[in-house]
């Protein structure tokens, strides 16, 4: 055993190989002995622990009293009401010297707390709070590169792209953009809401929205211009019967139906179909994106009855939560971007484009150049739908008019491809193509100080040593022993921890060339932050067109093992021709071999 440890491998004989078998997945008595005491003891005494926490974090209470408790007895108390004595005193004394008999009365006061709780236990209490106070600073910093993410996304115009080879992250890129582009949308839509309740602040909005609520419910309104259509019928029956009823019970003869901002004068029921669309944007409980490939969404909506509030934190969401909070993307269909011939006739769906951020994975590969096109004969005179005669980017080129309130859009295109010449110039000249020049390792944000760097290198030692002991003696043995039981347990414990600090606070800077899509050559240079929690929390699959190869797959029955290898160092004539391959078919054809 110990020249195994060394790596002196040698090979069993036939004996040895039949004694091996005996011993798969055996435990050790030792190891058995050690699990009985562990489930009369330490199994008990963990899940005892585990459940009183959670029985604190559900009745915090309990926590409040016996902070309260301990404050009293640590006389933390009489700290703080001698601190305002002492401080209304100085201003009226200005006595510098009771400063320093101030502190030696608070170090005496303190000695009680300093003597009762022990050396190790005041370590332990440091550790935490530099914990806790590195993971703050983590999550500030982790916010603050989404807003810095967002303010970059905003720079952008309605249409733009990312491009790059395969495996260089344009799809990532591209997907973070489209979360991100979820919450400015639905704050733009807040923006709104905000700003027309203070034109008419004693308008009574809850009534207008409970009535949107159940118009929605009953599918009389469900995108902005059935929305307007909606509200230009209230208007219409309010013009008849000038009642309060007939505007959502507003007293308009005493508050008034117009607002002058030196600007313009606008009527109340503008304004009112402006928050109508805004809220409607804002409050509808359902992903905002919509795509060619499934992404999945995480924002949480409170909602008591009256005004509805977003949580769109990325970075402090439960894992093990994740399926009663997440929502996918809806399945775009490629006739509401066609201005002209669809695919489907009578498609319900065609005339479906309104708000939201659409994304599209391989887009060069939809829409094709036009030379492409031409080899494949497709011209605008076709019967049916293609890319010359659908007039996709004729929409794209007026798409900011589609969905538009208070001057502010609701809708943004982002596609990724890895050749941009691949789409034809008419279409790349509609926005800015994103190329990704350079990208930092993925490092947790936290201070420098946090305890996490010296858990960091006890990690890389420890594992790394670990990792070569446990499969030499995977290679030797068969069997479950007590220390190897122990060991690995415990070095899966320091690697979880790891795991999940890292998975948590991880975060990298992309830089971003971008190009203007007129083909002018001019660049200039802006950042995106791709962080783990955001970004890799499975919200799509990097291997999205699988389908694709999986309904060709169907039809294989041929694996690695079953394709020929080489005979030698030099390949064979019929090897070669075994390639199918077009170069190998012109050197054996017969203009060639008759030359």
């Amino acid at each position: 055993m110990k020249g195994y440890l060394k790596g002196q491998v040698e090979e069993p004989d036939d004996k040895q190989k039949g004694a091996y078998r005996k011993t798969d997945a055996k435990e050790s008595k030792p190891l058995k002995i050690f699990k009985r005491i562990s489930d009369l003891t330490y199994i008990k005494i963990r899940n005892f622990i585990i459940s009183y926490v959670g029985f604190l974090k559900t009745y915090r209470v309990y926590v409040k009293i016996w902070l309260g408790l301990w404050l009293f007895y640590f006389n933390v108390i009489t700290i703080v009401i001698e601190f305002f004595a002492f401080y209304l005193h100085f201003l009226k004394v200005l006595d510098f010297i009771e400063i320093y008999r101030y502190v030696y009365k608070l170090l005496l006061d303190g000695q009680t707390a300093f003597r009762f709780i022990p050396f190790f236990a005041w370590v332990i209490i440091a550790v935490v709070a530099l914990e806790y106070s590195a993971r703050k600073r983590g999550y500030a910093e982790l916010n603050h590169r989404e807003r810095m993410n967002r303010g970059m996304l905003n720079e952008r115009p309605i249409v733009f792209g990312y491009d790059g080879t395969m495996g260089s992250g344009k799809t990532l890129k591209e997907m973070s953009s489209g979360l991100s582009y979820q919450v400015e949308l639905r704050d733009r839509a807040f923006e709104v809401i905000v700003e027309c309740d203070f034109l008419f602040p004693y308008f009574p909005w809850i009534k207008l929205e409970r009535e949107l609520k159940k118009a929605s419910s009953f599918h009389v309104v469900y995108d902005i211009f059935s929305i307007r259509r909606w509200m230009r019928k209230k208007y219409a029956k309010w013009l008849k019967t000038m009642t309060d009823d007939k505007i959502f019970g507003y007293d308009y003869r005493r508050y008034g139906i117009w607002h002058n901002d030196k600007l313009k004068v606008e009527s109340i029921w503008q304004v009112l179909e402006d928050y109508a669309c805004a809220y409607f944007i804002y409050s509808v409980q359902c992903s905002l994106m919509i795509s060619n490939y499934s992404i999945r969404s995480d924002e949480i909506l409170y909602d008591l009855g009256h005004f509805p509030l977003w949580n769109h934190d990325f970075f402090r969401r439960d894992a093990r939560l994740m399926d009663a909070y997440s929502r996918r993307s809806h399945i775009v269909d490629f006739d509401m971007f066609r201005f002209g011939k669809k695919m489907l006739k009578g498609n319900p769906n065609a005339h479906a484009l309104g708000f939201g951020v659409y994304l599209f994975t391989e887009w060069d590969k939809e829409r094709k150049n036009d030379l492409a096109l031409r080899e494949n004969k497709v011209t605008a005179t076709s019967e049916e739908a293609n890319q010359k005669n659908d007039l996709t980017n004729t929409l794209l080129k007026m798409i900011r008019h589609a969905v538009t309130v208070r001057n502010r859009r609701f809708i943004v295109v982002i596609y990724d491809l890895q050749r941009a010449g691949d789409w034809g110039a008419s279409g790349r000249e509609i926005g800015e193509i994103l190329h990704s020049v350079e990208e930092t390792d993925m490092r947790p944000v936290l201070p420098f100080w946090a305890p996490f760097w010296y858990f960091e290198m006890f990690y890389s030692i420890i594992f790394s040593k670990f990792v070569n002991l446990y499969y030499t003696y995977r290679h030797v043995r068969s069997d479950y022993t007590l220390p190897m039981y122990v060991m690995h347990g415990f070095v899966a414990k320091v690697k979880h921890i790891y795991e999940c600090v890292c998975n948590t606070f991880n975060s990298k800077r992309c830089t971003i060339e971008i190009e203007n899509g007129n083909l002018s050559g001019r660049t200039y240079t802006r950042y995106q932050y791709i962080s783990s929690m955001k970004d890799f929390s499975e919200r799509y699959g990097s291997s999205c067109m699988e389908a694709v190869f999986e309904r060709l797959a169907e039809k294989n029955k041929v694996g690695i093992m079953d394709l020929r290898e080489y005979a030698d160092k030099m390949a064979k004539d019929d090897e070669l021709l075994s390639q199918h391959s077009y170069m190998q078919d012109d050197f054996h054809s017969d203009d060639l071999l008759s030359a």
